[in-house]
């Protein structure tokens, strides 16, 4: 009697232990992706890989490089560089998808545009939030304003995006964007 009622509290004790130790495994994955995930919009950036860097894989490889070589032509003719980001939904929050395109505008591996002439236009676009944003350097504002890169938004990049041909709204946007500051800049 006195060994079953010994046996009995010993799977007991072992039952709680492994519960215990089952959840804090699971408590300590959780805070891990948990941190991963706080990390991810405002940590390490990735690095550039050209003009086009489509984290969210919606064009296909020669939709990119179609793209690609229309802003670095652009880019070589004017001296305006564009760089066009594409954001999963891991590397931002549909409420901070400016606050994002900013933060890979300035950062120093990001940095778009020349060192010291802040002429570089940055669009951030993301197909699962419907948003998109673009900046425009400080040596761009005084020749595009906020209303007409909104009007270029809008009457160019939107309605592609709208059909769900994300290539073709990136394309007519850029192109619109570009005929403005071809016509507009002097480098």
């Amino acid at each position: 009697m006195k060994r079953s009622r010994y046996l009995f509290f010993l799977l007991i004790s072992l039952f709680i232990t492994c519960i215990h130790a089952t959840a804090q495994e699971k408590k300590d994955s959780i805070k891990k992706h948990v941190r991963l995930i706080e990390i991810s919009p405002y940590g390490d950036l990735p690095k550039p890989n050209g003009y086009v860097n489509d984290f969210e894989n919606i064009f296909s490889a020669k939709e990119r490089s179609i793209l690609e070589n229309l802003v670095s032509d652009f880019q070589k003719k004017t001296g305006i560089p564009i760089a066009v980001i594409s954001f999963s939904t891991k590397m931002t929050k549909a409420d901070s998808l400016d606050a994002t395109t900013m933060k890979f505008a300035n950062a120093w591996a990001w940095g778009v545009g020349e060192k010291g002439a802040n002429n570089g236009v940055v669009i951030g676009l993301s197909k699962a939030y419907h948003r998109m944003r673009i900046l425009n350097g400080l040596a761009i504002q005084p020749i595009l304003s906020e209303a007409e890169t909104n009007q270029v938004i809008g009457t160019s990049f939107i309605p592609g995006y709208r059909s769900g041909n994300y290539f073709q709204g990136t394309y007519n946007g850029l192109k619109s964007l570009m005929a403005i500051l071809e016509k507009r800049y002097k480098n």
